[in-house]
This record gives C-alpha cells, structure tokens and sequence, in this order.
C-alpha cells in the first residue's frame, strides 16, 4: 500500500479513538516491531526509533505523541508522502511516454534497413545508444535536482510543525533532522525559510498578526502551483526532445541507406 494511503488510513483510525497497537498492527513490518517495542515499556518515539522508521515518520510520530494529535501528524504525514509519490509518478510517466516515442523511431529505422535489404551499419547504434543516455542523464538529473520540491516540503514540514505546537527551537531541529537547509541566524520562525522576498515579508506579516499558519498555508498553496507549472514544463520539454530524438533516429537511418546505397551503386559502376 502506498505510504500516502497507509497514512491516510491511520489518521481516520486514530479519529475513531483506536490506539496506537490497534491502528499499527493492521499494518505489520516495522509497525508491528513497534508495538512489540512500545509492549516492552518504551515510548513511541523510542520505538519508532529503534523500529528503524524513517527520520519523517519518527519525527512526526513523536511529535503526535507528544502532542496528542497523532491523527493530525498521520494526515500530514499522508499529504507528505502524497506529495513525493505524485512527483515520481510523473517523472515515470514521462519516462515511459518519451522512450516509447524514441523506440518507435528505432522500429522504424530497423524496418527501414530490412525493407531494403541493408545491413544495420555500427554508426546506427552509436547514436542510439547515446541519445537514450543523454535522455536517461537529463532525467536523474533533473530528479536529482527536482527544482522546487525542497522548497515546497521545508515550508509544509515547518508548518505542520508549527501546527502542531512545536517550538522555535524544536522547528530548527526538526528541519535539521531532515537534512533541510534553513537560517541557522533565524531570530523568528519565517526566517528559517530559504523564499523570495515577496514571501518572507508575507510571513513576517503574518506572524506578527498572529496568524502565521494561515501565512504559511497561503505561500504552501502558491509554491505547490509553482512547482506543479515546473514540473508541466520539464514533461512538456522532455517529450519534444523524445520526438527530436526519434527525428534524429530516422533521418539518420535514412541518411545512413542513402550513403550504403550510392557506395554499393557507384562501386558497381567502377
């Protein structure tokens, strides 16, 4: 089951006042070694911890416990996830849609040499092999990069933290924990975040009105557009140098017969 689901359904087990063995048993793994854990006498953040649950889960896990709103922590969790599984299942997706595109200028060209009767030349192959890697580079690249996701989930992350209850120095250590950049010199919460201008001067207002969660909702609202255009715009790029690719393909086939043709051609003459 997917993480963002998993967590969904634990928010909505915790809303009916089920218990943490309850909710996680139904799950079994590392949820079940957890409850062993927290049977032995430990706290959830100790078992989570020493279950080996990744640093978000812990973090949040804990901070429900402490808190008393696991049922919001699993929610925020499930949108976290969410999030994350929506940008890989894009990614995917135009890996599939761009490479489907690119063999089928390979079929063409290969049925383009068999309809002639031409051995496939070395130089064919060559070509291909190097403009699937420059695509397949181009897309860990840019998954490597993912230009705005670190933006996104470091103001979702802090303002789930704030919602739910963490203090300024709890905040700086939690996104520290994540191995999220923030401003170690912060004297305030909006500080922490890397953002435009325009963004901070928003929070700074918002959290000197006292309304910094609705502040932060407002710029996780905009940066979640912003990112959502990003990633419309690399799909877009990529799948027209799939079919540029694919163009290359072809037209290098046919340039390659061509060149077979007229050697074969002229060397019968001579």
């Amino acid at each position: 089951m997917r993480k963002s689901l998993l967590y969904h359904a634990f928010s909505r087990g915790f809303s009916t006042g089920s218990s943490v063995r309850d909710v996680f048993l139904s799950s079994g793994g590392r949820f079940k070694r957890a409850v062993s854990l927290l049977e032995d006498g430990l706290t959830l953040n100790e078992a989570v911890k020493k279950a080996n649950f990744p640093v978000v889960e812990s973090i949040f896990l804990s901070i429900g416990e402490k808190t008393g709103d696991l049922e919001g922590v699993c929610e925020n969790l499930s949108r976290y996830y969410s999030i994350k599984e929506y940008f890989f299942s894009r990614v995917i997706s135009v890996f599939i849609k761009s490479f489907f595109i690119l063999f089928l200028g390979v079929v063409l060209a290969f049925l383009l040499f068999n309809y002639v009767d031409s051995p496939v030349p070395r130089n064919f192959y060559r070509v291909v092999i190097f403009l699937v890697s420059f695509l397949f580079l181009i897309l860990i690249l840019f998954m490597f990069l993912n230009p705005g996701f670190e933006r996104y989930v470091s103001v979702f992350l802090l303002k789930s933290g704030y919602g739910a209850g963490l203090s300024f120095e709890e905040l700086k250590s939690m996104l520290k924990s994540l191995g999220f950049s923030f401003n170690k010199d912060a004297g305030y919460i909006y500080q922490l975040l890397s953002l435009k201008r325009e963004y901070l001067d928003f929070l700074k207002k918002s959290e000197d009105a006292g309304k910094l969660e609705d502040g932060l909702n407002e710029v996780l609202s905009i940066l979640e557009n912003e990112y959502r255009k990003n990633l419309k715009i690399f799909e877009t790029f990529f799948y027209y140098l799939a079919i540029i690719g694919a163009g290359i393909i072809v037209f290098y086939s046919i340039y390659l017969f061509a060149t077979f043709s007229f050697s074969r051609i002229f060397g019968d003459l001579f």
